[in-house]
């Protein structure tokens, strides 16, 4: 192999390591899906009764209803009869959805519908995913626009063409 190629692979990887942890780093304050409330620690559960209505029920057992009306953050109601959502089914729907940043877990909150489509877990993946992509597209236009690739080529009417065509 080239030096050169052993260098510009050896840069990409460096790039990538540094990526991923600036990614990681932007993500933490960026509010993301949460669909598996079992992974992290007083942010309770999604329940739902009888007639359908969603409630989020923290762990002392108080709950307020979040769909189909989005009801303020104040916990006072009780959810005796209601039944546990599960993560797949948090997933498949997009009438609603719980939304977290990083750094204010347990704290949960919620939109209707929801807007956002990344989860939790994916979320520092994509964003290092940008901070990895973005540059390198970046530096492949420059080099194009310094070559002359997206200069506009002159027009040959007789490219095309052959020599028994009538003129």
């Amino acid at each position: 192999m080239k030096l050169r190629t052993v260098l510009i692979t050896a840069s990409l990887l460096v790039w990538a390591l540094c990526a991923w942890f600036i990614g990681d780093r932007l993500a933490n304050s960026i509010e993301f899906r949460v669909n598996n409330f079992g992974i992290y620690p007083g942010a309770g559960t999604i329940q739902r009764n009888a007639e359908g209505y969603f409630y989020h029920v923290l762990p002392n057992n108080t709950a307020r209803q979040i769909y189909p009306t989005l009801a303020p953050p104040t916990y006072f109601e009780q959810c005796a009869e209601c039944r546990l959502v599960r993560e797949d089914q948090l997933s498949a729907t997009n009438d609603f959805c719980a939304t977290a940043a990083r750094t204010t877990l347990p704290d949960i909150s919620f939109e209707v519908p929801c807007a956002t489509g990344i989860t939790l877990n994916d979320g520092p993946l994509v964003i290092a995913s940008l901070v990895f992509g973005l540059p390198i597209l970046l530096v492949l236009i420059i080099i194009g626009a310094r070559r002359g690739v997206f200069k506009p080529r002159e027009i040959r009417r007789d490219v095309g063409r052959s020599r028994y065509d009538v003129r």
